[in-house]
């Protein structure tokens, strides 16, 4: 037996673009060849494969299709300044390969169920996160080597489409929360600004090796009371800058202002509070029986019977005047399937993180140079309830 893995994904891949294994074998005796596949050392999923056309003994496994199926990556709200694996968004994975023989007269191999098999070839340990990258983005560009490298963003890194809220009180504030792929050590430094861009604080948040490559960092809006301005970026364990330089106003946050998180095309979350004014609408919508009456019946059996009620709330919320760049940043809302409210309820230290459905988004022009524009933004709050009547 000679089992060869002799083409594997790249270190670092999402599984939303084919992630192959290339595996051949030099067995005249082979008919198929099996392949486990363990996530985070556990194994997730079984593969028999048949030679690729035109070979006797090339065979091809696509495992992205399983990797998908065990991503998480939930918004968190922190209490403090921090940082925290994503581990639920990338994950460490690999394959073991079997041999399938024809003897003649059966189909022998040393595969055996629930991990038990042996002699098999092992490949490399591998990562994938939970990215949705468009064909022309190079994955390179997003892993932090270079002061020109990305966060998992698309937010403006000079200025900052999206704000960051101060926080008023030591029970409230909005989380403010960021995405970053590291293949290496890296340290990762945060500063506040004065309204001319002197520095006020210049922090570490501490060394961190991303155990699946990939990293979140959480602050919680507890800003000195003179910074203007928040500015966050990845160094080396040598204190050279490995990221671009990302920097976001600092705003004091109002009663009336809607905080928007969404899950973007780089499995991290981004968030944009939407100011100023809101219309909201309501509609209830009933589902109903006909009971049969019995001769004897009171008035109170008479009519319909309720069977499930579906109340809606419809809210429309709106930016502040914005750049052109902006307005088509915040259209990637559209675009998510994982968008949540962020709400102050109560007493307003309570915190909350609403799912909503999102049914629209349009923006508009506030000048003639189409250079000043607004977003507004639809969204629905739904709440079906089975009757318990009938």
């Amino acid at each position: 037996m000679a089992i060869n893995i002799y083409r594997e994904p790249s270190s670092l891949s999402t599984p939303y673009s084919p992630v192959y294994f290339d595996v051949s074998s030099d067995l005249g005796t082979i008919t198929s060849m099996i392949a486990d596949v363990y996530v985070n050392s556990s194994l997730v999923g079984t593969f028999n494969k048949e030679p690729i056309i035109g070979t006797t003994n090339s065979f091809r496994f696509e495992v992205g299709d399983v990797l998908k199926k065990h991503f998480t990556n939930d918004i968190q709200i922190p209490t403090s300044t921090t940082i925290r694996q994503s581990e639920g968004s990338a994950l460490n994975y690999h394959i073991r390969a079997f041999e399938v023989l024809d003897n003649g007269t059966t189909f022998d191999s040393s595969w055996s169920e629930d991990g038990a098999g042996t002699n098999y070839a092992q490949s490399s340990t591998l990562t994938a996160f939970d990215g949705i990258m468009h064909h022309q983005q190079q994955l390179s560009d997003y892993t932090c080597n270079s002061s020109t490298d990305l966060f998992l963003t698309n937010v403006k890194y000079n200025e900052g489409a999206a704000y960051v809220y101060r926080q008023p009180t030591a029970t409230r504030g909005i989380p403010f929360e960021i995405g970053f792929l590291c293949d290496s050590s890296c340290d990762i430094r945060y500063l506040e600004l004065d309204s001319d861009f002197n520095v006020l604080s210049d922090s570490y948040l501490g060394s961190l090796l991303p155990t699946n490559n990939k990293a979140i960092t959480q602050i919680y809006g507890d800003y000195n009371a003179s910074a203007k301005y928040f500015r966050i970026r990845l160094y080396n364990s040598a204190l050279s800058v490995i990221s671009r330089t990302y920097n976001y106003i600092i705003v004091d946050g109002c009663e009336d202002d809607v905080t928007i998180f969404w899950k973007n095309q780089y499995g991290s979350y981004d968030q944009y509070s939407f100011g100023g004014n809101y219309k909201k609408s309501a509609k209830s919508r009933q589902k109903t029986y006909s009971k049969r009456l019995n001769y004897n019946h009171d008035i109170i059996d008479r009519g319909d019977k309720v069977r499930l009620s579906d109340n809606r709330e419809t809210f429309t919320v709106y930016t502040q005047t914005e750049d052109t760049y902006t307005i088509d940043y915040l259209h990637e809302i559209l675009q998510s399937t994982d968008v949540y409210l962020y709400s102050l309820a109560g007493t307003r230290s309570i915190k909350e993180l609403i799912p909503i459905i999102v049914t629209n988004g349009s923006s508009q022009s506030l000048n003639d140079d189409d250079v000043v524009t607004q977003f507004s933004l639809t969204y629905e709050l739904a709440n079906k309830k089975k009757s318990q009547l009938g």
